[in-house]
């Protein structure tokens, strides 16, 4: 398990809410090492590397979209900027229910 502690704490440090709660920033850690550990290193690393923590929002929704997905039982096949794309959606997944819905 990794610890992405440091760097929550570094990225959203505007936000006093956020890194005063410590069960906020253990959660996190663990969505990203979740997150990590299920393939979706890219969005895990654009969240620890972005320089600005004022876009720290946009990547936390990101991280929250992206676990809405996964927990969504009609969304297959995961992806997060897909590589083989260029200027790739943030996500790609096919849908159960749109295939029974196509048939």
């Amino acid at each position: 398990m990794k610890d992405f502690r440091p760097n929550i704490l570094k990225n959203l440090r505007i936000y006093p809410g956020y890194v005063e709660n410590p069960d906020r920033i253990e959660t996190l850690n663990n969505i990203l090492n979740d997150l990590d550990s299920l393939g979706f290193h890219r969005l895990v690393q654009n969240f620890c590397t972005q320089p600005d923590p004022e876009k720290a929002c946009d990547f936390l929704f990101e991280i929250w979209i992206c676990q809405m997905l996964r927990r969504n039982k009609d969304v297959q096949a995961l992806q997060y900027e897909p590589p083989e794309s260029q200027n790739p959606p943030d996500f790609r997944f096919s849908s159960m229910a749109l295939v029974s819905i196509c048939k």
